[in-house]
């Protein structure tokens, strides 16, 4: 970048996505959701300080619930409402793979992760073990989400498989290859 625009991102932390399309949520978003909320975004960014991005959201006007406390990790599964689910966790930015993961295994599931459709689809052919599939639509390496979805179908028809996504055009390819939303579940149609 130009030296007066700031030190810019480096290659680590550029957009992805197809050419010409930024990938992830954009400044857009951001800015519609607090509209949306009827609240504002502000944007203040200095050279050499970095960019901060302030949402004010309006006040709820609804007293908030106390909910009772958590039930332990060991009576979570005692019951049978739960299952511990093997996942699979298909992503190839660090940070949203850390996270996510951080919050399955808190929620109880034994997470693996691949970082590209190629070595997903390895772990699958292979024989690993998993209950699920998640996987971000748009992965490195020539083979995304829905190739993680469709490949493995002919040994594991069953398995179900959830697409994610925080670029905006990676619905129109789940649908092209086939994937109906129906309300708030999925169905492969082919």
């Amino acid at each position: 970048m130009r030296p007066h625009r700031g030190a810019g991102q480096d290659r680590s932390r550029a957009p992805r996505g197809p050419e010409g399309h930024t990938g992830g949520l954009g400044l857009a978003q951001v800015y519609g959701f607090a509209r949306q909320s009827g609240g504002a975004a502000r944007i203040a960014s200095a050279p050499g300080a970095g960019t901060t991005v302030t949402l004010l959201l309006p006040r709820s006007a609804v007293e908030p619930q106390v909910p009772p406390p958590a039930p332990s990790e060991a009576s979570r599964f005692e019951d049978g409402n739960q299952k511990q689910l093997r996942m699979l966790l298909v992503e190839d930015d660090d940070d949203v793979a850390a996270l996510t993961a951080e919050m399955l295994r808190h929620l109880g599931h034994d997470v693996s992760r691949a970082d590209s459709g190629a070595a997903a689809l390895k772990a699958l052919i292979s024989g690993m073990a998993v209950d699920v599939v998640l996987t971000d639509v748009i992965l490195p390496g020539g083979q995304d989400g829905v190739d993680v979805a469709l490949r493995p179908r002919a040994e594991r028809p069953s398995m179900p498989v959830l697409l994610y996504s925080g670029y905006g055009g990676a619905p129109a390819r789940v649908t092209a290859a086939g994937c109906t939303c129906c309300g708030s579940r999925s169905r492969w149609t082919s």
